[in-house]
């Protein structure tokens, strides 16, 4: 017996189900007729809570969209405007693209190498995060003692 044909002897044995079993039935699943005959998608989320899919997919872009950098520069506003369409927090947002900021700073520095390239896509990257040049340096800072701390040898360009 395939899936198909085992979805579809289920959804006959739920509608021999009498009305009282199949009410019970639709309640636990969360199916409530009354819910169904509004044509509003049940709700798994408290109203206007994003789900975690929601903020990992935005997580995703923004990883992407800061790797990509120049060349993904027109997206960035879009991913922001669908973050607040979203309802995410601007807090957890900001958090996230200074995170990712200092993964980018992490990688230009992991070859032991900071070249001119790296540091203009970190440019850019400080601009669309919202970084002022000091908070951008003590962070290129800390990133550049701790993995010259771990090589035992200084950073290249920095």
């Amino acid at each position: 017996m395939g899936f198909f044909d085992l979805l579809h002897g289920a959804r006959d044995r739920a509608s021999a189900l009498d009305d009282r079993s199949r009410a019970k039935l639709l309640e636990a699943w969360g199916l409530a007729e009354d819910e169904m005959a509004t044509d509003q998608p049940t709700r798994l989320t408290p109203e206007g809570a994003p789900l975690d899919y929601d903020r990992t997919q935005w997580l995703r872009k923004l990883k992407h969209i800061l790797d990509e950098l120049p060349d993904s520069e027109p997206r960035w506003e879009q991913l922001v405007r669908e973050g607040r369409a979203k309802g995410f927090e601007e807090s957890w947002m900001r958090h996230l693209m200074l995170e990712e900021f200092t993964l980018l700073v992490r990688r230009a520095v992991a070859d032991r190498v900071f070249s001119e390239r790296e540091r203009r896509k970190l440019d850019l990257a400080r601009v669309l995060v919202g970084l002022d040049q000091a908070q951008a340096e003590a962070i290129y800072a800390s990133v550049v003692k701790e993995a010259e701390t771990f090589f035992g040898e200084e950073v290249e360009g920095a």
